[in-house]
């Protein structure tokens, strides 16, 4: 078996974690910012039924690519992380799980075409596009995840930041001398982009020689709970803008569309500190399974970040949604309350976020799925009673309703895995 990676506690962990948790909060923070500002780029050029159908197929193409990786670039990190793990025959095995969501995906993407129903004469090319952007990104998840694994944040940030902004660059200047297929141009820069971010951490992977011999098989029996995980993540999180383009208008898919984008750049501090909560927790566990305080600690001080950091995001987006909409704008002032709604789901990710993240790291990825898959089930019963009578609003609510699930369900895992210990085991028995 390959030697684990270190495993230090006290002032040298507390120092390791803070400097991941820079680097990949920086990357998130430069990504989230260049997707806010692809965002607006595709709201201003997009007239508000074309941004709905742009909003639609992107969140196919990240459904997709969640069903064709099946949990395997999850489950390659935490075994690289906890040292159980380092091969490049391990990677050729991913690939042979992967083969068995090969043709789920192409059916999730071409579901989504129809129900985007593309009105265009490049409708064609925009489905193309789609194909494309999701198959690199699915890809790219592996190399992210060896990466990630060995705990080379700085290096995914670099990766993920630069091909995110020349995204951004490319769809400028498309839509600058193209503007008349804008909704072809963007969707072509963002498989463009993604196709960068595949390459880039494939080349750095192999640089760094951490492709060695295996000495612990992949299989899917092993990845089952990580594919059902974030397969279900990403379809409560984006499924619901494909169940909002069957039930509500045009018009009202836009709001919505608008809103949930902003929640994604909301989720910055949620989705980095998870990041390197998994990493480290992975870790901690390995060295000691039967001992989890000190990931406690670890999980006592991330939520605690993370919630008060995402909690003050929200706050001021909320506060300042009406001026940004009305001033910037005026075409989309339908948003504005769909948007204060969904920055009440903010605080609850914040906490859910890293718990989540260190409940899989300790070997319990089933309480994730299970908590993630009460939200899935929430958002869609709440998406069809709510959103025919009031649109972007009621799905806006729907968003925010389900992360009451997820808090339910992750409380009584944490307990499970000693993150929050019973007041029971805590006393000590009588004589």
């Amino acid at each position: 078996m390959p030697d684990a990676l270190p495993v230090r506690t006290g002032r040298h962990h507390v120092r390791r974690v803070a400097g991941g948790l820079a680097w990949v909060t920086a990357g998130d923070l430069a990504g989230k910012g260049a997707a806010l500002a692809f965002t607006a780029m595709a709201i201003t050029r997009l007239p508000v039924e074309l941004f709905g159908v742009f909003a639609a197929l992107q969140a196919g193409a990240l459904l997709a690519a969640a069903i064709w990786d099946l949990g395997s670039a999850q489950l390659l990190t935490r075994e690289i992380a906890a040292g159980r793990l380092s091969a490049e025959t391990a990677v050729w095995r991913v690939v042979r799980i992967r083969g068995l969501g090969l043709i789920p995906w192409a059916t999730v993407l071409v579901g989504v075409a129809i129900v985007a129903n593309v009105h265009s004469s490049d409708a064609a090319i925009a489905v193309v596009a789609t194909f494309a952007g999701s198959a690199a990104y699915s890809i790219a998840l592996l190399p992210l995840a060896v990466l990630r694994g060995t705990r080379r944040f700085r290096e995914v940030s670099f990766i993920t930041m630069g091909s995110r902004w020349l995204t951004v660059i490319l769809g400028a200047i498309g839509v600058t001398f193209f503007s008349a297929h804008a909704l072809v141009v963007l969707l072509a820069a963002w498989a463009i982009g993604e196709s960068l971010v595949l390459i880039s951490a494939a080349l750095v992977t192999r640089s760094r020689g951490w492709f060695r011999s295996m000495e612990k098989q992949l299989g899917m029996r092993r990845s089952l709970p990580f594919s059902m995980t974030s397969i279900l993540q990403i379809a409560y999180n984006r499924f619901d803008l494909i169940l909002v383009a069957a039930l509500a208008t045009a018009g009202q898919l836009g709001a919505y569309a608008t809103a949930s984008r902003l929640q994604d750049a909301l989720l910055i501090v949620p989705s980095s500190v998870a990041t390197v909560a998994f990493t480290h927790a992975a870790q901690l566990s390995a060295s000691d399974p039967n001992d989890p305080a000190a990931t406690r600690r670890l999980a006592i001080r991330l939520v605690a970040l993370s919630v008060g950091l995402s909690s003050a995001m929200a706050l001021a987006i909320a506060i300042l949604a009406p001026w940004i909409f009305s001033a910037v704008l005026p075409s989309y002032v339908g948003a504005v309350f769909p948007t204060q709604i969904i920055c009440l789901s903010i605080p609850l990710i914040g906490c859910t976020a890293p718990v989540a993240a260190i409940v899989a790291a300790r070997g319990r990825p089933g309480i994730v799925t299970i908590a993630v898959a009460v939200a899935f089930g929430v958002v869609v019963i709440s998406d069809v009673l709510l959103v025919p009578g009031f649109q972007a609003v009621g799905a806006a609510t729907a968003a925010t309703v389900r992360e009451l699930g997820v808090v339910l369900v992750l409380f009584l895992g944490a307990r499970r895995v000693g993150l929050l210990p019973s007041r029971l085991a805590a006393q000590p028995q009588a004589v």
